[in-house]
C-alpha cells in the first residue's frame, strides 16, 4: 500500500500510512522503507526520511546500505550536514558496510568542492581500515587538482604506490592534471614519463592533460610537440586537444600562432 501511494504521487500519504502502522505495531520491512525514504528525500521530505531512520534504529530494524546511501547523500546535497552526520555517527557505532556510504559522502563533498569534508571522509576510511582502492584514490587525486593544491595531490599520489596500490592510466592522468592546473609543466612532464616507464600507454586524455600543463606554462612549442606525438602514437587530436594551445595563444596575442595549420583538418573542427 504504502509503495502503490508513492508511484501516485502521495508521499504525504504513504507516510502517514506507514507511521501509523508502526505505532499499531507492524512489521517494518527494508524494502518499504527504502522505497519511502527514496521517494521522501526526492520530494524535499527530509525530516520525514529522518524520521523513519531514526525509526528503524529504535525498532532494531537492520537497514541496508542503500537507504542510508540515499539518505545521507541527499541530505549533504541539500546542505543539511548535521542530519547527514548523526546517521553517520550511528553507522560507525554500529560497524555497518561503511565503505560505501563514506564512499557516498566523499564524492558528494569533493564534487560539492568541500575538499576539507572530502579529505576527512577519506582519512576516517583510512583511520578505520576500509578498503580504499585505486579509484577512492584517482577521485581525491582530481579533487585535489581542481582545487590547485597540487602539493596535496602529490602527497597522495606517492603514499598510494608505497601502500602497493599501482596507478592506472586514470590515476596517471589525474596527477598530471594536477600538475597542469598549478602550471607545473616540468613536473607534468616527469608524471608523464614514469607513465610510460610503468607501461602505461598513455591515451588521449593523457596528452589532452599534458598540453594543457604545456599551454598554461606557455611551453607552446612543446605542446606542439606533445599534438605531434599524439599522431606518432595513432591517436588523431580532438579540437580539446587544439583549444588549450590555441586559447594560450590567443591570450598572449599571438594571432598568427593561433592560427594552427592543419589543425581542422586532423580535428574534424
Amino acid at each position: 500500500m504504502v509503495d502503490a501511494l508513492c508511484k501516485c504521487g502521495k508521499i504525504e500519504e504513504a507516510y502517514h500510512l506507514f507511521m501509523k502502522m508502526a505505532d499499531q505495531g507492524h512489521s517494518r520491512d527494508v524494502v518499504t522503507i527504502s522505497i519511502l525514504v527514496n521517494h521522501l528525500t526526492k520530494h524535499g521530505k527530509f525530516q520525514e526520511a529522518e524520521n523513519i531512520i531514526h525509526g528503524s534504529f529504535n525498532g532494531d530494524v537492520e537497514l541496508d546500505t542503500v537507504v542510508y546511501n540515499t539518505f545521507i547523500k541527499s541530505m549533504l546535497e541539500s546542505g543539511k550536514l548535521y542530519s547527514a552526520a548523526s546517521i553517520y555517527d550511528r553507522l560507525i557505532s554500529s560497524v555497518l558496510e561503511l565503505c560505501r556510504i563514506l564512499c557516498t559522502m566523499f564524492s558528494v563533498y569533493g564534487l560539492g568542492g568541500k575538499l576539507d569534508k572530502a579529505a576527512e571522509m577519506f582519512t576516517s576510511a583510512q583511520e578505520l581500515g576500509l578498503p580504499i582502492d585505486e579509484k577512492i584514490y584517482t577521485n581525491m587525486l582530481n579533487f585535489y587538482g581542481k582545487a590547485g593544491t597540487h602539493q596535496d595531490a602529490s602527497l597522495l599520489f606517492n603514499r598510494m604506490k608505497e601502500l602497493g596500490i599501482m596507478p592506472g592510466k586514470t590515476s596517471f592522468n589525474s596527477m598530471i592534471n594536477a600538475y597542469a592546473t598549478s602550471r607545473l609543466h616540468d613536473k607534468a612532464e616527469i608524471v608523464f614519463q614514469e607513465m610510460k616507464s610503468q607501461g602505461q600507454v598513455p591515451d588521449s586524455m593523457t596528452y589532452l592533460a599534458l598540453i594543457r600543463a604545456y599551454s598554461e606554462s606557455r611551453c607552446y612549442s612543446k605542446a606542439e610537440e606533445a599534438i605531434q606525438m599524439m599522431l606518432s602514437s595513432g591517436i588523431t587530436p580532438s579540437c580539446p586537444h587544439f583549444s588549450h594551445l590555441i586559447l594560450a595563444f590567443l591570450k598572449e596575442g599571438q594571432i598568427d600562432e593561433a592560427l594552427l595549420p592543419n589543425a581542422g583538418d586532423w580535428c574534424g573542427c
